[in-house]
């Protein structure tokens, strides 16, 4: 089983209407190699919304809600990996 490595870079916090919306920007990366990972897909848990990774392995996830948000990283011959964000992050 392979292994891969999710970096998050990037927490925006908007407000609008009312609601909070994040956007957050993760690289996904072979967890040995640290090669990117094209074509990686990541899935907020709760509202389904997702996002595949591009040529450099960033995946960029938009208008995710204030609190816990668990997102799925999958990758075909990768073991799946759920990273847990509490947001915004402060």
């Amino acid at each position: 089983i392979k292994y891969f490595t999710v970096l998050t870079f990037t927490f925006i916090g908007l407000l609008q209407f009312g609601f909070a919306q994040n956007n957050v920007k993760l690289k996904v990366v072979d967890g040995t190699s640290k090669e990117t990972l094209v074509g990686a897909s990541a899935m907020d848990l709760k509202t389904g919304e997702g996002a595949i990774s591009d040529v450099n392995g960033f995946i960029q996830l938009t208008n995710l809600m204030n609190g816990d948000v668990e997102i799925i990283i999958t990758f075909i011959s990768y073991q799946e990996q759920i990273i847990v964000l509490n947001l915004p992050l402060t």
